[in-house]
């Protein structure tokens, strides 16, 4: 019997669908499939998957894979399989964290231990970093290389987030896991006040005309927004026609008190300290709990709510903005994949990155093509794929677990690239935090915040005259 080849929808109990491949399968053999259970069968079975491309050096060789984010089951069985497929090679799976490499993802801290770990013993070979400033801030310490030589040039093509790989002239990292944002919310919230869960707010009118029916003051609100956070604030500066910097790539300016940008935090204070629909801090546990009903939230938490809570009819959607023909921006982030300078076997380690990358490892990676892994086991952080094509997929729209995590794909944008941007991070950060303390006030608090964050950019042209030679 000629069939296509088949693929789970990456959930115990879904349907299968063909993935537009075909082969000849026996009946005796797809029956063995079928009563195997779906999902279960390993991809050498089914003749489902990638073939792993040859690393071209027959002789026996190794390097290390550092992982500094999530996701480690699955990365222990993609190595799994591209070791099966290329037997002269060794992959040694290290997570970073049980190296004593606990700085947040993107720190400077963290860029510093792990060049200092590469350079001390050589034991870094591919690292998966976090992706919006990592990459970035290894290539201004020197301490990874350029990945067009080996062709990352071309496999950077189909991936998402150009601007957070390619630099100077190079590609310094490709996009493994991309991480989108947008409005998470509870239908059955919205149904139990009489709004209609298919119709969210998409501008600001709308969410605090929302917010004034499903606050129930002192313990119950309407949306919560993080407030030390200028990552997910930024979201929204762009998507009210505004910046905060002079260009993306090594800013020279800071243009914090612009118009577009003090009506997003004054929008933002007025929600806390006007409108009443807003708290004043993080509140853990915020949606499970039925603190909020609404919040600006990573795509990659909605399976977790949803697996969790089915009850609450949970949902993920644009933002909203301040006009609904406004464009949905998200900044980019996820996970990247670095090659290090003191790498041993750069050649065969840039043939995995790129295998990784490839969009049938990619469609494993986000379960979509199954290897035996469950949503349970390896978690949703990371789930999302880095390529392009898969992330386009219809799965994304019609899976009832992930449904939602794709909606602002088209609108993502590069935040700002510096050596600097850490700190000029936590200033706005922290005059955020103590605007909704209110011990200042948007314009005075952004003024200084702006004073601050010019300090440190210009100081940091000062100290790195060559490295800023190379935005020009």
């Amino acid at each position: 019997m000629k069939v296509a080849g088949l693929r789970e929808r990456g959930w115990s109990g879904a349907p299968l669908r063909p993935t537009g491949e075909s082969g000849h399968v026996s009946r005796r053999e797809m029956v063995r499939r079928t009563v195997a259970g779906a999902g279960m069968v390993g991809l050498a079975a089914c003749g489902v998957g990638p073939a792993a491309p040859d690393t071209k050096a027959k002789a026996p060789v190794k390097f290390s894979f550092w992982n500094a984010r999530a996701f480690g089951l699955m990365e222990e069985k993609l190595i799994s399989m591209y070791q099966e497929k290329n037997p002269n090679v060794t992959i040694e799976y290290v997570e970073a964290a049980k190296q004593g490499i606990t700085a947040p993802g993107g720190s400077s801290e963290e860029v510093a231990a792990l060049v200092v770990r590469a350079t001390a013993g050589g034991a870094i070979d591919i690292a998966k970093v976090e992706a919006s400033r990592t990459p970035f801030g290894l290539w201004a310490k020197k301490g990874i290389l350029g990945l067009n030589k080996y062709g990352g040039d071309k496999a950077a093509a189909s991936l998402l987030n150009t601007q957070l790989m390619q630099f100077a002239g190079n590609t310094w990292g490709l996009t493994y896991e991309a991480s989108v944002r947008g409005l998470t919310y509870g239908g059955a919230a919205f149904k139990a006040v009489g709004l209609d869960p298919d119709k969210p707010p998409q501008t600001w009118s709308q969410v605090v005309e929302y917010g004034q029916r499903l606050t129930k003051a002192p313990d119950k609100f309407a949306y919560m927004f993080p407030i030390n956070n200028l990552v997910k604030t930024l979201d929204q500066v762009w998507m009210n026609g505004g910046d905060i910097v002079d260009r993306t790539y090594l800013p020279t300016k800071v243009a914090f008190t612009a118009p577009k940008v003090q009506e997003v935090y004054q929008f933002q204070y007025d929600l806390v300290h006007r409108y009443g629909i807003s708290p004043d801090k993080s509140i853990s546990n915020a949606a499970l709990s039925g603190a909020v009903a609404m919040s600006y939230d990573d795509a990659s938490n909605i399976p977790t709510l949803r697996a969790r809570q089915p009850e609450g009819d949970w949902r993920m959607t644009k933002m909203f903005r301040q006009k609904a023909e406004n464009s949905c921006h998200s900044g980019a982030a996820g996970s990247s994949l670095v090659l290090f300078g003191t790498s041993q076997a750069p050649e065969a380690a840039a043939e995995y990155m790129k295998w990784l990358v490839s969009e049938e490892v990619q469609r494993i990676h986000a379960l979509i093509t199954p290897v035996g892994l469950t949503m349970e086991q390896v978690g949703s952080i990371g789930i999302f794929p880095g390529h392009k094509k898969v992330a386009s997929d219809p799965y994304w729209d019609t899976n009832p677990l992930v449904k939602g995590m794709n909606n602002c794909v088209s609108g993502i944008k590069v935040l700002p690239m510096s050596p600097a941007w850490p700190e000029v991070n936590t200033v706005l950060s922290q005059m955020n935090v103590d605007l909704m303390a209110k011990t200042t006030n948007v314009p005075d608090g952004l003024a200084d915040a702006q004073r601050q964050a010019q300090a440190l950019l210009d100081d940091d042209q000062r100290q790195n005259k060559d490295l800023y030679a190379t935005a020009k």
